[in-house]
């Protein structure tokens, strides 16, 4: 593995839609050649690798550091069929995992400073997402995410993601009606987060690059994601980029059609 202290290059990598997709989001003749990347609790395959996916992570296992930044939770990543064998960002950044699978101390005690005083806020919202899909019928679920044994933010999926308009009528008509100041909205397809602020993967992200900043070596950092929110950690990094097909690749090639105008 190249040493991230060293002159190898450091990737930093959103998983989901990034390295792997679920299986609907593939054509019929990329799924007859998917590599299984994730399974379920049940142990059952979730998410997959394209020939493609594969062929980009075999090329960056060999030739630089790979370093997660992922929304997953830490047990989420270990069902990931990809071993990170450095530092790891989860939970949206609100872990730090050392290369020995330990939270980083100082970042821990951070996040929970900021989730502290959000405990009961956090769980009225969970409540009045939850009712508000019960009462339209909606097969849809908010669900608080932990880590630390406490509450860190809400997630929000619908079982059915052929109709995601009946998620996203959440963010449309109940939503405006809360007071969710202190948390920052974040939507890719069939997920909407509900994070506090000051826990986001760039917070994450600059902290642990101060740390390899530390240990010296002018490393070059590469950053993929697919997603909007991905953003403002892409823009730390000295070079990012995104797939082809994903919510980043539209909005940017938006703004360039629109700049040539």
């Amino acid at each position: 593995m190249p040493d991230p202290a060293g002159c190898a290059p450091i990737f930093f990598l959103d998983l989901d839609d990034t390295l792997f997709q679920t299986a609907r989001k593939m054509s019929a003749a990329q799924r007859e050649q998917a590599v299984v990347a994730a399974v379920d609790r049940q142990g059952r395959p979730s998410s997959f690798m394209t020939r493609t996916q594969r062929n980009l992570l075999d090329w960056l296992n060999g030739n630089a550091c790979l370093i997660p930044v992922t929304g997953r939770g830490t047990e989420e990543l270990r069902r990931v069929a990809i071993p990170f064998r450095s530092w790891k960002i989860t939970t949206h950044g609100a872990v730090i995992l050392t290369p020995d699978d330990n939270a980083e101390a100082a970042w821990r005690e951070h996040v929970l400073d900021i989730v502290r005083p959000l405990q009961a806020e956090l769980r009225h919202i969970a409540a009045c997402c939850t009712a508000f899909f019960a009462q339209r019928g909606y097969d849809a679920f908010a669900r608080i995410n932990q880590e630390y044994g406490t509450d860190i933010y809400l997630v929000m999926k619908h079982r059915d993601s052929s109709r995601l308009p009946e998620l996203y009528a959440v963010m449309e008509s109940l939503l405006p009606t809360l007071d969710i100041s202190r948390f920052v909205l974040a939507s890719n397809d069939n997920n909407i987060s509900l994070l506090p602020r000051g826990i986001d993967k760039a917070a994450a992200l600059r902290h642990l690059l101060a740390r390899l900043d530390a240990e010296g070596g002018a490393r070059p950092t590469i950053g993929l994601g697919d997603s909007l929110s991905d953003m403002p950690f892409l823009s730390l990094c000295d070079w990012w980029g995104m797939p082809r097909r994903s919510q980043l690749a539209a909005v940017v090639g938006h703004a360039v059609q629109e700049a040539e105008r």
